[in-house]
C-alpha cells in the first residue's frame, strides 16, 4: 500500500512538473497583466500592419501591441506579419533570405526602431519566428529589449526551444509560449502535434505566460493554464467576444477593433499566508513591547528629574 501511494504521489508530481510554467516577480507580471494587445498594431481593418501610423495609434489609445519578429540574412531583426513581403509591401523579398538594406528599403521597421517608437508607453509582446539560427535570433532580440530600457517588452514563440533560451540565459525578460489545438500543427509529426498542442513542453521552457488560440481547450491545456501562469488568448476579432474574455483571460490579443478599455483589469492583490500573518503579528507585538519599555524608561527618567 505504501509503495502504491508513493508511486501515485510521484506520478502526480511529475505530471504537475511537466505542465507547470515559471514564476515571475509580481512587478514584472503587472507590466503585462490585464491588457489588450493589437495584433500587428491593427485596430481597424484599414490599418497597414506594423506601420508607424498604426503603431502610433495604438500608443495614443493606450493599447498594447503584439507583433512578429523575423531575422534577415545578415542578422538584423524586422517587425513584419510575414516573412515574404509580397502581400503587404508588394515586394518579392523574403526577409530571412535577404540583406537588411533591401528589407529596410521596403519600409519595414527594425525591431529596435519599433521599440524606440513605442518608448515604453504600452506593453509589447514580440513573437520570435523560427529561423536558421534561433540562438542568434534570441541573442539579438534580448539585446534589443535590454537596450530598450523598459521592462514592458516580452517575448513569445511557438518554439519551446526559443523560450527555453530566455529561461536559461536572460531570465529578466518576460517570456511566454504560444500554442493552439494539436490538429492545427499539420506540418508536425503526430507526437509533436500532441505535445505542442497540449502544452506538454512547458517543462522545457517554463513559460511565464501562455497565449492559446481562440478555440476550445483540451483538458490537458486547461490543466496547464490552471497552474498559475498568466493566461492569454489569440486572436479575438470581435469586440463583444473580447469583452466576454476579460473575466477568463489575463491577456487578450485582438485584431481590427479598438477595445473599450485596453487595460481591462489589474493583477489581484496577493493574499498573505497564515504563516506570514503570524510573523507580522509577532513582529507587531515585539514592537509594541519595545515601545512600552521605552515609554516606561522615559517616564522613570522624568519622575527622577522632578
Amino acid at each position: 500500500m505504501f509503495i502504491a501511494v508513493t508511486i501515485f504521489i510521484i506520478l502526480i508530481f511529475l505530471t504537475v512538473n511537466m505542465f507547470s510554467g515559471g514564476g515571475a516577480p509580481r512587478a514584472l507580471r503587472e507590466q503585462f497583466y490585464g491588457w489588450y494587445y493589437a495584433e500587428d498594431a491593427v485596430t481597424d481593418s484599414l490599418d497597414k500592419p506594423n506601420s508607424p501610423r498604426a503603431v502610433e495609434k495604438c500608443v495614443n489609445n493606450g493599447i498594447g501591441i503584439k507583433t512578429e519578429i523575423f531575422m534577415s540574412r545578415d542578422r538584423k531583426l524586422f517587425v513584419s506579419a510575414y516573412d515574404n513581403l509580397s502581400k503587404e509591401y508588394g515586394k518579392d523579398i523574403v526577409i530571412s533570405q535577404s540583406e537588411s538594406e533591401d528589407v529596410a528599403a521596403c519600409g519595414v521597421m527594425t525591431f529596435p526602431q519599433f521599440l524606440q517608437m513605442v518608448d515604453g508607453r504600452v506593453p509589447v509582446v514580440a513573437e520570435l519566428k523560427v529561423c536558421d539560427s534561433n540562438e542568434r535570433l534570441c541573442r539579438h532580440a534580448a539585446d534589443a529589449i535590454l537596450a530598450y530600457g523598459h521592462e514592458n517588452a516580452a517575448v513569445v514563440s511557438f518554439h519551446a526551444g526559443i523560450i527555453a533560451w530566455f529561461k536559461q540565459t536572460e531570465k529578466t525578460i518576460f517570456r511566454g509560449i504560444m500554442s493552439a489545438p494539436a490538429k492545427d500543427f499539420k506540418s508536425l509529426s503526430k507526437v509533436d502535434r500532441f505535445t505542442t498542442g497540449n502544452l506538454v513542453n512547458n517543462s522545457v521552457c517554463r513559460p511565464q505566460f501562455i497565449l492559446y488560440r481562440n478555440h476550445p481547450e483540451s483538458l490537458l491545456v486547461k490543466f496547464a493554464l490552471s497552474l498559475g501562469v498568466v493566461t492569454g488568448v489569440w486572436t479575438v476579432t470581435d469586440a463583444r467576444e473580447g469583452k466576454a474574455s476579460e473575466n477568463k483571460k489575463d491577456m487578450i490579443v485582438c485584431r481590427a477593433f479598438m477595445p473599450e478599455k485596453p487595460n481591462f483589469k489589474d493583477l489581484p492583490a496577493r493574499e498573505k499566508t497564515q504563516v506570514e500573518i503570524n510573523i507580522e503579528q509577532r513582529e507587531a507585538e515585539k514592537e509594541a513591547r519595545r515601545m512600552a519599555k521605552l515609554e516606561y524608561k522615559l517616564q522613570q527618567k522624568e519622575n527622577k528629574n522632578k
